[in-house]
């Protein structure tokens, strides 16, 4: 690893001492539907966000047992508002799903 080992070494011994994982992504990793779905996301979390949308929003989901994409959004008064409401609460992470699968209506959406 070279001149890269000693930032690797430390990293992994801050992650044991906090209870977490350190792991390297490569390229490879991250090809593919994950690389797509940050392509997507990262330009929306500077967007502005419709507070009022974004509480109802994050209110059906604490409340929904399996709350997805859909299900929120046929929850929403304005579809329109509501679908940019919910990409920039992913891309926030204010709900998170698994972005190793495409985002789709069926998608599960946890509330953070």
């Amino acid at each position: 690893m070279g001149k890269t080992c000693p930032a690797f070494s430390a990293a992994e011994k801050w992650a044991q001492a906090c209870q977490a994982r350190f792991r390297i992504a490569t390229e490879s990793d991250i090809r593919g539907t994950f690389l797509e779905n940050a392509k997507r996301l990262l330009p929306l979390r500077a967007l502005p966000l419709d507070i009022k949308t974004a509480m109802i929003a994050r209110t059906h989901a604490h409340g929904l047992k399996q709350p997805t994409f859909g299900t929120l959004l046929d929850l929403l008064p304005d579809r329109n508002l509501a679908l940019a409401t919910l990409w920039r609460l992913i891309a926030r992470g204010e709900l998170r799903t698994d972005l190793s699968v495409p985002i789709t209506f069926h998608s599960i959406l946890y509330p953070r």
